[in-house]
């Protein structure tokens, strides 16, 4: 947008990506806007209701908060996701990947989001973690990132393990590979390096992928049968 790039290019150049990779790849997708947290909230809610017959169209279906945790607060942008809420689109938000697990905190309870994106530092807090497992909240990991980012020291300190025996939700993603490096497969490879896990953990982890994703009931039934399939035809 800071480069006055039309709503409706940048929206139906996406579109048209999407039902491209439909088409060639079965590849199924959904639309999310993502607002910047080192803009004001104000601004925030002027691109939202920019975007509002995308929302009522169905065309987009969420929005996330992204872009350095610190020093901005989950809670700069109260209003954009009570907007959000109050048109019922999914809501996600960056936190506790740089900011304290008090972020993660309040993403869930005021900003009130389906998922948190990172969330690692959670480990740090206990009773989120099982507040986290028992309102089976997603978390969207991502490892390469983490660590490009120096949240983490390395793969080896990823709290990945951990949140698996909490029975957290936590899940395993990219983040802007051209820029971070490291597509989806690039992930999981290298965690499977750091931790050398079987395959019923893996096993699991798609599972919670495909909980967590914000597509119908009905494609994630079809990407359970893939799954079951493939874990089959791999133990055979």
């Amino acid at each position: 947008m800071s480069r006055s790039i039309p709503h409706d290019t940048v929206v139906n150049g996406l579109l048209k990506g999407s039902k491209k990779a439909e088409e060639e790849f079965g590849i199924t997708s959904d639309l999310i806007v993502c607002f910047v947290r080192h803009e004001n909230e104000e601004s925030a809610l002027k691109e939202f209701y920019a975007l509002e017959k995308y929302f009522d169209s169905g065309e987009i279906i969420g929005i996330g908060m992204d872009s350095a945790e610190l020093p901005f607060p989950p809670e700069n942008f109260k209003r954009l996701f009570a907007e959000a809420e109050k048109k019922g689109l999914r809501r996600c938000a960056h936190a506790g990947e740089e900011g304290p697990p008090s972020y993660i905190w309040t993403a869930v309870d005021h900003l009130k989001v389906h998922r948190v994106d990172h969330g690692i530092k959670a480990i740090e807090d206990p009773v989120l973690c099982k507040e986290l497992a028992e309102r089976k909240i997603p978390l969207t990991v991502c490892p390469l990132s983490n660590v490009k980012l120096q949240c983490l020291k390395s793969l080896e300190h990823a709290p990945i393990p951990q949140f698996l025996e909490m029975g957290i939700l936590v899940t395993i993603n990219s983040d802007d590979p051209a820029y971070f490096g490291g597509y989806l497969l690039d992930n999981m490879l290298a965690l499977q390096n750091a931790f050398d896990w079987e395959w019923k953990v893996w096993e699991q982890l798609c599972l919670n992928g495909i909980e967590a994703s914000f597509c119908s009931e009905e494609r994630k039934q079809e990407l359970r049968a893939v799954l079951h399939k493939t874990v089959t035809k791999y133990l055979e």
